[in-house]
């Protein structure tokens, strides 16, 4: 042991003292955890027979209050104890060695069961409004309910008679494990005293030189000589570890000469750095010339077009005007869930003037969610996926809806068409953002829809805010999104 580590040392001692203690002590946990187990077993008897005669009171006053109010919903309340009884009679039935426990158990089941009977009885003559047999019913449900109460208090007493044996014995081997766990306690610590005594007289010794190394070092002198001791445990690692880091700091200090030099020309990479991102900020301002331009081109020729009486090409113009003003002032910023199905309603006038009328559209909105914060552009991504993948093409009159309402604090949006359908791996992909990742094809679907999920999931903080649903092919998709504005992002 002498060439050993001090944390070898420490185990040793460690686990010399705790063998002992553990073969000990193993054999009073085995004894104790049996008793333990039957007071359990007694504890749990009673608590489910405690809680049988709850039930039953519940059931009997809820009857009572039935046949007096006659409410539906206090009928309601009856049927939901009465199921609870049901169910505790149940689980007494479980088989037991000792026959007049036995037999109590199976008094209590059939003599429950017989008062259900009974009291279910008494509640249909109610609703049937047969006076004579209800009130008869009751006073036979009362008389049972009193048997039954007796036979289930005489089932607790037997349970806590024939244990009372078994919880004088873990007293006594709870007086026993204490006993014999304060001498071990006792034991282990003067095993320990006398071992760390002897290791600390070996470590105290070159610590104190080494401190007084360091004291050196603190007051600036860096040529100070760091012994190395050979003992084979940290102390040995500590002192090689001190010689070494006083080579370090040496080394340090040149390098520090050598990182000034590199900083300046760093320095220099940082001032080019910013010059390049102002080239790149004025390149992306330009870039927002071409929208805008495109927006008041479309603003003239609407005017142009009222001049001359078009007004189903003004109306047209009106609406891809309006479409591309709700992109170029809500990037970045929130919207309005009217904003947002104001610009689903632009979009699909333009689509079907474009097609002539084949996309039917309808809309059922709950009342008092217009002005519901969201982020920008989340609708119609949705709408353009259900009408480019989902209704374009199919032989049949494809339709899109879109719906809007709130359960419990959730706003829920749903997008709906009747067209081509999804299959379950093409919805996981979607959800994982393949398609986005590979882009192996920039016409996919998904691109949209994978956009506007990790922009909700960012402005929600959760996870759970977009559910895909399809039957399969031909049975068109649901896109549902669930907003919960208590979640947002501040």
């Amino acid at each position: 042991m002498k060439r050993a580590s001090i944390s070898t040392k420490m185990i040793v001692l460690l686990i010399f003292t705790s063998v002992m203690t553990l073969l000990i002590n193993v054999m009073m946990f085995l004894n104790i955890n049996q008793v333990l187990v039957q007071i359990e077993q007694v504890y749990a008897t009673n608590v489910q027979l405690n809680k049988m005669t709850e039930e039953l009171d519940k059931v009997h006053s809820e009857m009572l209050e039935y046949l007096k109010t006659r409410d539906s919903g206090v009928l309601q309340e009856y049927y939901i104890s009465q199921q609870n009884l049901s169910e505790q009679l149940a689980m007494v039935q479980e088989e037991t060695m000792d026959r007049q426990t036995s037999v109590l158990k199976n008094n209590i089941y059939y003599l429950g069961k017989n008062y259900l009977k009974i009291s279910e009885e008494a509640v249909k003559a109610k609703r049937g409004r047969d006076v004579n047999t209800y009130g008869e019913r009751y006073e036979d449900a009362g008389k049972m309910k009193e048997y039954l109460n007796g036979y289930i208090s005489s089932l607790n007493n037997i349970q806590f008679q024939g244990n009372s044996h078994n919880y004088l014995l873990l007293q006594n081997f709870l007086y026993y494990m204490e006993v014999v766990g304060t001498i071990m306690f006792f034991v282990v610590v003067l095993c320990d005293t006398i071992m760390v005594v002897m290791m600390t007289r070996r470590l105290t010794k070159p610590l104190k030189i080494l401190s007084g190394r360091a004291k050196e070092v603190t007051a600036g002198d860096l040529s100070v000589d760091i012994p190395v001791f050979r003992t084979g445990d940290e102390v040995e690692s500590l002192s090689k570890a001190f010689d070494k880091m006083m080579g370090s700091i040496r080394e340090y200090v040149e390098a520090q000469r050598v990182s000034m030099e590199k900083e300046n020309e760093m320095r220099e990479n940082e001032l080019k750095t910013q010059t390049l991102l102002k080239d790149a900020q004025l390149k992306y301002l330009q870039s927002q010339i071409n929208p805008h331009f495109l927006f008041n081109t479309l603003n003239a020729g609407m005017q142009l077009a009222m001049i001359e009486d078009a007004d189903k090409t003004a109306l047209f113009i009106e609406n891809m005007a309006e479409f591309f003003r709700y992109n170029l002032s809500r990037i970045n910023e929130d919207a309005t869930l009217a904003d947002e199905i104001q610009l689903v309603d632009h979009y699909i006038y333009i689509l079907n003037v474009r097609f002539a009328g084949d996309i039917h559209y309808k809309k059922e909105i709950e009342p008092g969610l217009e002005n519901v914060l969201v982020p920008s552009m989340i609708l119609q991504p949705l709408v353009e996926n259900a009408v480019q993948y989902g209704i374009r093409g199919v032989e049949w009159e494809g339709w899109v809806t879109l719906r809007i309402w709130q359960e419990t604090g959730t706003v829920y949006i749903e997008v709906a068409d009747n067209g081509r359908g999804m299959s379950r791996e093409l919805i996981e992909r979607v959800l994982r953002g393949e398609n986005v990742k590979n882009r192996k094809n920039s016409k996919s679907n998904g691109i949209g829809i994978y956009n506007v999920l990790e922009r909700l999931q960012m402005y929600y903080t959760t996870e759970d805010v977009l559910e895909i649903k399809s039957d399969g092919e031909g049975k068109g998709t649901q896109f549902m999104l669930k907003i919960s504005p208590a979640n947002k992002c501040q």
